[in-house]
C-alpha cells in the first residue's frame, strides 16, 4: 500500500495513523460513493415505474402524472418519493389510508 506522510517526523511519531492518506482509504470511500450512487438510481428506477400506471390509478394514489413526471427529473439525491407527497400534501389530492 502506497501511503503518503505529510507531517514532520516528531509529529508522525506521535500520531503515525492520524498523519497518512492511504491509497486503500481514497478507494474505500470512492467504492461507498458509487454504492450509495447506485442505490440513488436503482429507487429511482422504481419510483420511474409510476408512469407506467395509468391516470385512474395515479389518481387514486393521489398524484397525477405531472406530479410524477416533475419528481422523476429531480437530481438523484433528492428523494422524488418524499417530494412528491410533499407536493400532493400542499395540494391537498394525498390520499391516507
Amino acid at each position: 500500500m502506497t501511503t503518503y506522510n505529510h507531517c514532520a517526523d516528531s509529529v508522525c511519531a506521535e500520531n503515525p495513523k492520524s498523519q497518512t492518506f492511504g491509497v486503500t482509504s481514497a478507494f474505500q470511500a470512492f467504492a461507498k460513493f458509487l454504492r450509495e450512487r447506485q442505490k440513488l438510481r436503482v429507487n429511482r428506477a422504481a419510483f420511474n415505474s409510476m408512469l407506467s400506471l395509468d391516470d385512474r390509478m395515479l389518481s387514486d394514489i393521489g398524484v397525477t402524472r405531472d406530479n410524477v413526471r416533475w419528481a422523476s427529473k429531480l437530481p438523484l439525491h433528492m428523494n422524488a418519493a418524499e417530494e412528491l407527497q410533499k407536493l400532493s400534501q400542499k395540494s391537498g389530492t394525498l390520499h391516507r389510508n
